[in-house]
């Protein structure tokens, strides 16, 4: 193996470190600005915290790697993604500037943004062309789905108050879609049960047809001493 084999091997182990513990990084920002409460987001903020910063030594490692090694490569890099992978970058820096400012909305944006941004960067270098397709958005938003899956199975593992949050979080719509498919066989039967008996009648018409009965039972039958016997006259004498 030739020594720019085992070098491409050694960076690329560094930029897959790097979409692994970075992923996860980013992932706890977007876990993060879906929190519902302060415990759950304190939580997420001191599992990831002391954490955070060490991640980013890999993006380091493989850019220097690349442009020590292959600084061809990395020039052809740059400058066909340079607008989604700068992008990319200012939003790890706004990361920074809004954890130490506290300020969790602008944190879950830039932890949104930037797994998009190397998403729709990696997108654009499998085209080999910079442009806006369903491609490299369906990418871009796979990569912050990603990054949020592996956030929620580190998390699992740290606080065991996280993993319990998302056990009911996940159990709740496990509940939901089996109230849904519970009810469905439940209206099957009611609309069955209709069909067979017909339409029921109209509240209004109860009382008459009540009334038609009671007419039906009252009335002789042909042959019975009550039909044989002489209709009374409705009127006076």
């Amino acid at each position: 193996m030739s020594l720019a084999a085992v070098l491409i091997v050694v960076f690329w182990a560094g930029l897959t470190l790097y979409s692994v513990l970075g992923g996860a990084d980013f992932g706890a920002g977007v876990l993060h600005l879906l929190a519902r409460d302060r415990p759950a987001r304190r939580a997420i903020a001191t599992a990831m915290g002391p954490v955070w910063e060490a991640n980013h030594v890999w993006l380091v490692f493989f850019l220097a790697g690349l442009l020590t090694a292959f600084p061809r490569a990395f020039s052809a890099l740059g400058a066909s993604v340079l607008v989604p992978g700068a992008l990319a970058l200012v939003g790890i820096a706004v990361r920074g500037v809004a954890l130490a400012l506290r300020s969790s909305a602008l944190f879950g944006i830039a932890s949104v943004a930037t797994p998009f941004g190397f998403g729709f960067t990696a997108a654009c270098i499998a085209r080999d062309q910079l442009a806006v397709g369903a491609f490299q958005l369906d990418v871009g938003l796979l990569a912050v789905a990603a990054s949020a899956a592996l956030a929620a199975a580190f998390m699992a593992v740290e606080s065991a108050e996280l993993a319990a949050s998302f056990r009911r979080q996940a159990t709740r719509g496990d509940r939901a879609r089996d109230g849904a498919r519970a009810a469905r066989p439940a209206a099957r039967g009611a609309a069955a049960a209709r069909r067979t008996v017909g339409p029921r009648p109209p509240r209004g018409a109860h009382g008459r047809v009540r009334a038609g009965a009671r007419a039906r039972r009252a009335a002789p039958r042909a042959g019975s001493p009550r039909a044989r016997r002489a209709p009374r006259s409705p009127w006076p004498r």
